[in-house]
């Protein structure tokens, strides 16, 4: 039995990770992609100063749901966790 992964897809601001994602569906067409931005993008009918808290919880509950029936995921993030290297 295999068990699922989570892959971080870590960089600075305009380093191209929704580019990898987007343009390499093959790589990512097994794994739904949790990208705060486009997240941030479909609420902003209700535009806030509050957007990028309310992506980042969506990200969270997704990812939660993704954990409870033990599917693998990816985030796209901006930041690094310490305890995960990340390339």
């Amino acid at each position: 039995m295999s068990h699922p992964a989570i892959t971080f897809i870590a960089g600075a601001n305009g380093s191209g990770k929704t580019t990898l994602t987007r343009w390499n569906p093959e790589l990512f067409k097994e794994i739904p992609v949790l990208d705060p931005d486009a997240i941030a993008n479909t609420l902003q009918a209700t535009a806030s100063a509050l957007l990028p808290v309310a992506a980042a919880r969506q990200v969270l509950k997704s990812a939660g749901e993704h954990l409870k029936r033990g599917e693998s995921f990816a985030v796209e993030t901006t930041h690094c966790p310490g305890r995960i290297t990340c390339t």
